[in-house]
């Protein structure tokens, strides 16, 4: 900060114009950005209230420090500026002293507007007590066993969980669901709602299910494949009733009659699994330890 030394040398400091308002530069800037810091339409410091009474005491307001002075409390405040003369060497009278200062007043800025801030100490407790709350707000927040879904990436990953998938750092408290840790294995996994009602989803961590499938002839639906033939007749028509050797007759009266055959078809296809899975994305479970 700047300063004036050797005021009290004797031998003879030459005041002038210049180092009178070297001084005032140097505490109005700097007390200007205290101003600032603080905030605006703030109880610095005093006025303390006596039943309907205010104590004097300093505010800040639109960057400026200015001095209050109280009494009777009002619900109305204005800033004034009182001014005082002096005649210079050169015979003309000049404005030279601005004093600025607030006070009750009727017409002026709500009094209901300025806010009374702790010290810097007095912050420091109030800091330290919402940090304990809000760790109290955040344990109620999360409780043991549950469990979220990340969107993250594996340098995250390896930042703020150990090989084992227990948390660290921001996931304190936390651990992959891997099967580690207290855990239940959900990697590569969809989750299904608990149903008691229904076999295979009545019973929590329960797991099942495939990636693909190969369907068995007992999964296929109900079917069947039809097939003919035609033959044209051969030999000679047979009215004498069943024959014994090997050979099949057409029982008809003509030799152009014809008979029809039914047969199987080969076997097709390579018994090849088939994709079971929906759409899918790939995100990380964790659960709270």
């Amino acid at each position: 900060m700047n300063k004036v030394e050797q005021l009290t040398n004797l031998g003879g400091f030459p005041m002038t114009q210049y180092t009178l308002d070297f001084m005032q530069q140097s505490y109005r800037n700097a007390l200007g950005a205290l101003a600032k810091l603080v905030g605006s339409a703030v109880i610095v410091s005093g006025m303390e209230e006596t039943g309907n009474t205010v104590a004097d005491g300093w505010i800040s307001y639109n960057g400026e420090l200015l001095p209050f002075t109280g009494g009777p409390k009002q619900s109305t405040w204005i800033i004034e500026e009182i001014t005082e003369d002096r005649l210079f060497a050169d015979q003309v009278t000049r404005t030279v002293y601005f004093t600025r200062r607030a006070r009750f007043a009727s017409g002026g800025i709500s009094y209901s507007s300025l806010q009374r801030i702790e010290t810097l100490l007095g912050l420091k407790g109030v800091i330290a007590s919402l940090d304990t709350r809000l760790t109290q707000q955040l344990a109620k927040v999360w409780k043991t066993g549950d469990i979220i879904e990340l969107d993250c990436t594996a340098a995250y990953i390896s930042a703020n969980f150990d090989g084992t998938g227990l948390g660290k750092n921001e996931r304190a408290g936390w651990a992959i669901c891997n099967g580690n840790n207290g855990t239940k294995n959900r990697n590569g996994r969809f989750p299904v709602g608990y149903d008691p009602s229904r076999a295979g989803y009545n019973v929590l961590g329960a797991t099942g299910g495939q990636d693909s499938v190969t369907l068995t002839t007992a999964q296929l639906p109900s079917h069947m494949h039809t097939g003919n033939k035609q033959v044209s007749a051969r030999g000679w028509p047979d009215d004498s009733g069943d024959r014994t050797d090997n050979y099949y007759y057409i029982h008809a009266s003509r030799d152009g009659a014809q008979f029809y055959q039914t047969f199987d078809t080969n076997y097709t296809g390579s018994n090849q699994a088939h994709e079971n899975r929906p759409p899918y994305i790939v995100t990380l479970w964790i659960m709270k330890l």
